[in-house]
């Protein structure tokens, strides 16, 4: 229950037949509960937590890049009830990709409108050839 079956271990071999058996299923057909079979309470704590952490920085964003952060939640609303009632997260999946897209924070790359590499810059020191004579 900790730490669950193993990732996409938990509908494999003699476990697959009994389940199928008693209830007829072979999937769960709800990504909170599949996670929970494969990764067991931590993995579901991540899964809570990182949509959360996602939740929140997305709102603090409506401010800053309104449209972009609006498309970014609602396609982290509607994956999150889409799980709801299919197993989005079991394996690798297109709406997984979206997901982490939506709930990551982009990584800042040094740029030009960073104002710490503009003061490195000594602008005096940088000559252009001129080609064109």
């Amino acid at each position: 229950p900790l730490l669950g079956a193993g990732y996409e271990s938990f509908w494999l071999g003699n476990r697959l037949e009994a389940i199928k058996e008693l209830f007829g299923v072979m999937n769960s057909h709800n990504g909170f509960l599949q996670v929970y079979l494969d990764l067991g309470i931590a993995g579901l704590l991540f899964l809570f937590f990182s949509s959360f952490y996602g939740l929140l920085n997305l709102l603090k964003k409506l401010k800053i890049d309104y449209a972009f952060s609006v498309l970014k939640l609602t396609y982290l609303i509607v994956i999150l009830l889409y799980n709801w009632t299919e197993a989005t997260f079991f394996g690798v999946n297109f709406l997984w990709v979206i997901f982490l897209i939506s709930v990551l924070k982009p990584i800042r790359f040094l740029t030009l409108n960073n104002r710490n590499f503009k003061r490195s810059i000594n602008y005096s020191q940088i000559k252009i050839k001129n080609t064109h004579n």
